[in-house]
């Protein structure tokens, strides 16, 4: 709040320090503390007992659902030391809850029990659910045996899938379920310091610090946040910016300015599913799960369905310094700009664990298993009796470029 001074977009036509990169440029100059004291406060506050009834909402006979947002901000500057020292700090917060409805395509809860005597698709025929253990050649040709009564027995159901399914809701209609998420979106907190320091008529120095903190979740239509280890959608990325700048200005004469600057800048993103999983819970052979990078949910894909899981979490930290010094002086009518510019750029991450399992209808597709049919096979089917069509399983590698030294 009340932080910037001047704010100037270059998008062409840099100067030569400016740049260094497609895109525009925002060169700010941040606001400095006087011998004055001066101060501001702001408070938006909407509240969700004071919000009119949505639009949605009232048409379908609903209550609101919930929802606030509260934005606090304020700013103080003033001097430390009369006509040397001065400082200028300010925040900027924010909370808000907010809520997403996706519609979701889930299994019945026959079917979850391997009961697909009641499926059928939009056309109205029964779907057909074959066994790929029957698979053969008769006269030469591969087929195979459909289930009996459609259903596929207990004793065949793979215990890891059996244990996802924990994590899957019922749908409420048929096939579909419609999920609702509630979303809380901080506390976002901001915070920048900048003090400045006037050594003499001649040299003035200034450093800032600015601090940046977010907590944003995905839609976790599953289950309330933090409950349902393997929705997908329930993510949580923690982001923090720490910024320093040093900057010296000095004037030697009455046409010549130097300027020394150095600063910092750090970027870091966390992110991943929440709650974490252990897939030795599921039943996934110790072998396996030591193996892998995140022991997590791994990620199940399934035709014609929502999935299950998450690919573990994402470390990144980007960061910068730079260190520059820049001469200029007026001659005449000219003024002549030099000086020397330093960055090291660093980029640290670890990717998300790469395991994934797919499921198609073609294990249980028949009776020629190479021959798909609207009414045969079901991805699901194949989920229960844990024939995965593709799989994959990388063991991914830190990468740490330009570190700082």
């Amino acid at each position: 709040m009340q932080n910037i001074s001047k704010l100037k977009v270059q998008t062409k036509t840099y100067e030569a320090d400016m740049g260094h990169a497609a895109g525009g440029v925002f060169n700010t100059t941040a606001r400095s503390g006087s011998n004055t004291w001066h101060g501001g406060a702001l408070l938006v506050s909407k509240p969700g007992a004071t919000t009119g009834r949505l639009f949605f909402a009232k048409r379908a006979g609903l209550p609101n659902p919930p929802q606030y947002y509260y934005n606090w901000a304020g700013s103080l500057g003033g001097p430390i030391i009369k006509d040397k020292t001065f400082f200028w700090f300010s925040t900027d917060d924010y909370k808000q809850r907010s809520t997403r409805n996706n519609v979701l395509t889930l299994p019945t809860a026959a079917e979850r029990a391997g009961d697909f005597s009641q499926t059928r698709p939009s056309s109205g025929q029964l779907v057909t659910i074959y066994d790929p253990l029957t698979t053969r050649t008769v006269n030469g040709a591969i087929v195979r045996d459909p289930f009996p009564g459609n259903v596929i027995p207990a004793d065949r159901i793979n215990g890891i899938a059996r244990a996802m399914l924990a994590s899957m809701p019922v749908p409420d209609s048929g096939k579909s379920f419609n999920g609702q998420a509630t979303l809380d979106d901080g506390p976002q907190n901001q915070e920048t310091l900048k003090v400045d320091q006037r050594w003499t008529d001649r040299w003035t120095t200034t450093g800032m610090y600015a601090h940046q903190h977010t907590k944003e979740p995905g839609s976790a239509f599953y289950g309330a946040f933090g409950t349902v280890s393997g929705d997908p959608n329930a993510s949580l990325l923690f982001r923090t910016v720490d910024f320093f700048a040093l900057n010296n200005i000095f004037v030697p004469s009455a046409n010549t300015a130097i300027a020394v600057r150095y600063g910092v800048n750090r970027f870091q993103d966390f992110g991943g599913n929440y709650p974490a999983a252990d897939a030795a819970k599921l039943g996934f052979p110790s072998s396996l799960v030591s193996a892998m990078t995140y022991n997590t949910f791994p990620n199940i894909s399934i035709t014609g369905y929502n999935g299950l899981g998450n690919g573990g979490p994402n470390r990144t930290t980007h960061g910068l310094k730079t260190a520059n010094a820049t001469v200029s002086k007026f001659m005449g009518s000219h003024s002549v700009k030099m000086g020397a510019d330093y960055r090291r750029i660093q980029a640290a991450t670890t990717p998300p664990n790469a395991m994934s399992f797919g499921f198609t209808t073609g294990y249980t597709q028949g009776p020629n298993p190479n021959t798909a049919s609207a009414t045969a096979g079901d991805a699901f089917a194949t989920f229960l009796l844990g024939y995965p069509a593709t799989g994959d399983f990388n063991t991914t590698t830190p990468g740490l470029y330009y570190p700082f030294r």
